[in-house]
Protein backbone atom coordinates (compact mmCIF):
# COMPACT_ATOMS: atom_id res chain seq x y z
CA UNK A 1 0.00 0.00 0.00
CA UNK A 2 2.82 2.44 0.85
CA UNK A 3 4.50 1.64 -2.47
CA UNK A 4 1.26 2.51 -4.26
CA UNK A 5 1.10 5.88 -2.51
CA UNK A 6 4.75 6.62 -3.25
CA UNK A 7 4.28 5.75 -6.93
CA UNK A 8 1.31 8.13 -6.99
CA UNK A 9 3.61 10.90 -5.71
CA UNK A 10 6.16 10.17 -8.44
CA UNK A 11 3.34 10.20 -10.99
CA UNK A 12 2.03 13.52 -9.64
CA UNK A 13 5.52 15.00 -9.81
CA UNK A 14 5.79 14.03 -13.46
CA UNK A 15 2.52 15.74 -14.32
CA UNK A 16 3.32 18.86 -12.30
CA UNK A 17 6.57 19.07 -14.27
CA UNK A 18 4.76 18.53 -17.59
CA UNK A 19 2.34 21.38 -16.83
CA UNK A 20 5.28 23.63 -15.93
CA UNK A 21 7.12 22.53 -19.08
CA UNK A 22 4.18 23.46 -21.33
CA UNK A 23 3.85 26.85 -19.63
CA UNK A 24 7.59 27.51 -20.03
CA UNK A 25 7.52 26.52 -23.72
CA UNK A 26 5.14 29.43 -24.32
CA UNK A 27 8.21 31.72 -24.19
CA UNK A 28 9.20 30.64 -27.69
CA UNK A 29 6.18 32.43 -29.24
CA UNK A 30 6.32 29.99 -32.12
CA UNK A 31 3.03 28.26 -31.52
CA UNK A 32 0.40 30.79 -32.60
CA UNK A 33 -1.56 33.23 -30.51
CA UNK A 34 -3.53 30.66 -28.53
CA UNK A 35 -1.79 29.71 -25.25
CA UNK A 36 -0.21 26.27 -25.30
CA UNK A 37 -2.25 25.17 -22.29
CA UNK A 38 -5.43 25.89 -24.24
CA UNK A 39 -4.07 24.01 -27.27
CA UNK A 40 -3.22 21.07 -24.98
CA UNK A 41 -6.78 20.97 -23.65
CA UNK A 42 -8.03 20.29 -27.19
CA UNK A 43 -5.77 17.26 -27.78
CA UNK A 44 -7.53 13.92 -27.86
CA UNK A 45 -6.02 10.96 -26.06
CA UNK A 46 -6.98 7.89 -24.09
CA UNK A 47 -5.19 9.27 -21.02
CA UNK A 48 -3.57 12.46 -19.82
CA UNK A 49 -0.21 10.78 -20.42
CA UNK A 50 -1.07 10.19 -24.09
CA UNK A 51 -2.44 13.72 -24.47
CA UNK A 52 0.85 15.22 -23.29
CA UNK A 53 2.85 12.82 -25.44
CA UNK A 54 0.79 13.62 -28.55
CA UNK A 55 0.91 17.36 -27.85
CA UNK A 56 4.68 17.36 -27.44
CA UNK A 57 5.14 15.37 -30.65
CA UNK A 58 2.63 17.18 -32.86
CA UNK A 59 2.80 20.77 -31.59
CA UNK A 60 6.21 21.16 -29.96
CA UNK A 61 7.93 18.64 -32.25
CA UNK A 62 9.48 16.83 -29.30
CA UNK A 63 9.24 13.08 -29.76
CA UNK A 64 9.45 11.36 -26.38
CA UNK A 65 10.64 8.15 -28.00
CA UNK A 66 13.85 9.98 -28.96
CA UNK A 67 14.64 10.75 -25.31
CA UNK A 68 16.92 8.93 -22.88
CA UNK A 69 14.31 6.70 -21.24
CA UNK A 70 12.08 3.88 -22.36
CA UNK A 71 8.69 5.56 -22.66
CA UNK A 72 6.95 2.25 -21.96
CA UNK A 73 8.28 2.52 -18.38
CA UNK A 74 6.57 5.89 -17.97
CA UNK A 75 3.40 4.49 -19.48
CA UNK A 76 3.49 1.45 -17.18
CA UNK A 77 3.94 3.77 -14.20
CA UNK A 78 0.94 5.76 -15.40
CA UNK A 79 -1.19 2.63 -15.87
CA UNK A 80 -0.17 1.13 -12.52
CA UNK A 81 -0.92 4.39 -10.72
CA UNK A 82 -4.34 4.49 -12.41
CA UNK A 83 -5.04 0.94 -11.16
CA UNK A 84 -4.09 1.97 -7.60
CA UNK A 85 -6.17 5.14 -7.62
CA UNK A 86 -9.18 3.66 -9.46
CA UNK A 87 -9.32 -0.01 -8.37
CA UNK A 88 -12.04 -2.34 -9.58
CA UNK A 89 -12.71 -3.43 -6.01
CA UNK A 90 -12.74 -0.89 -3.21
CA UNK A 91 -12.62 -3.45 -0.38
CA UNK A 92 -9.53 -5.32 -1.57
CA UNK A 93 -5.94 -4.67 -0.46
CA UNK A 94 -4.62 -6.20 -3.66
CA UNK A 95 -4.63 -4.33 -6.96
CA UNK A 96 -4.62 -6.02 -10.35
CA UNK A 97 -3.92 -4.85 -13.88
CA UNK A 98 -6.96 -3.99 -15.96
CA UNK A 99 -7.55 -6.16 -19.03
CA UNK A 100 -6.18 -3.41 -21.28
CA UNK A 101 -3.12 -2.92 -19.07
CA UNK A 102 -2.49 -6.70 -18.95
CA UNK A 103 -2.94 -7.01 -22.71
CA UNK A 104 -0.46 -4.20 -23.42
CA UNK A 105 2.08 -5.12 -20.71
CA UNK A 106 1.66 -8.78 -19.71
CA UNK A 107 5.09 -8.59 -18.02
CA UNK A 108 4.60 -5.24 -16.31
CA UNK A 109 7.52 -3.68 -14.47
CA UNK A 110 5.14 -3.46 -11.52
CA UNK A 111 4.02 -7.10 -11.63
CA UNK A 112 4.29 -9.02 -8.36
CA UNK A 113 7.30 -11.34 -8.84
CA UNK A 114 5.91 -14.05 -6.57
CA UNK A 115 2.73 -14.29 -8.60
CA UNK A 116 4.72 -14.25 -11.82
CA UNK A 117 6.92 -17.13 -10.57
CA UNK A 118 3.77 -19.12 -9.82
CA UNK A 119 2.58 -18.58 -13.41
CA UNK A 120 -0.10 -16.08 -12.45
CA UNK A 121 -0.29 -12.56 -13.76
CA UNK A 122 -1.97 -9.29 -13.13
CA UNK A 123 -1.20 -8.56 -9.46
CA UNK A 124 0.63 -5.25 -9.03
CA UNK A 125 3.26 -4.48 -6.43
CA UNK A 126 5.55 -1.49 -5.87
CA UNK A 127 8.61 -2.34 -3.81
CA UNK A 128 11.61 -0.11 -3.05
CA UNK A 129 13.55 -1.21 -6.15
CA UNK A 130 10.63 -0.55 -8.51
CA UNK A 131 10.00 2.79 -6.85
CA UNK A 132 13.66 3.82 -7.24
CA UNK A 133 13.52 2.80 -10.89
CA UNK A 134 10.39 4.90 -11.45
CA UNK A 135 11.97 7.90 -9.71
CA UNK A 136 15.14 7.59 -11.82
CA UNK A 137 13.14 7.23 -15.03
CA UNK A 138 11.00 10.30 -14.28
CA UNK A 139 14.05 12.34 -13.24
CA UNK A 140 15.99 11.49 -16.41
CA UNK A 141 12.96 12.14 -18.59
CA UNK A 142 12.25 15.53 -17.00
CA UNK A 143 15.92 16.53 -17.22
CA UNK A 144 15.90 15.67 -20.93
CA UNK A 145 12.73 17.69 -21.53
CA UNK A 146 14.16 20.62 -19.60
CA UNK A 147 17.41 20.43 -21.58
CA UNK A 148 15.39 20.35 -24.81
CA UNK A 149 13.40 23.39 -23.67
CA UNK A 150 16.56 25.31 -22.83
CA UNK A 151 18.09 24.40 -26.20
CA UNK A 152 14.89 24.48 -28.24
CA UNK A 153 16.36 26.46 -31.16
CA UNK A 154 19.09 23.84 -31.54
CA UNK A 155 16.46 21.09 -31.28
CA UNK A 156 14.49 22.62 -34.16
CA UNK A 157 17.67 23.07 -36.20
CA UNK A 158 18.52 19.38 -35.68
CA UNK A 159 15.03 18.41 -36.83
CA UNK A 160 15.36 20.60 -39.94
CA UNK A 161 18.76 19.09 -40.76
CA UNK A 162 17.43 15.56 -40.36
CA UNK A 163 14.44 16.22 -42.62
CA UNK A 164 16.37 17.92 -45.40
Amino acid sequence: MIGHLCLSLVHASLFVFLRFFIEMMQQWNAFGTEPLTKQLSKVKGKSLFHKYQTFCRDVLRIDWTKGPVDISLLEQMNLARDEFVHPDEITAWTVYQSEEHLRKYPNSVFADELWTQMGMSGKLKVDAEKLRSAITTVREFCQWLDYTRNHYSAHLEDLARNYS
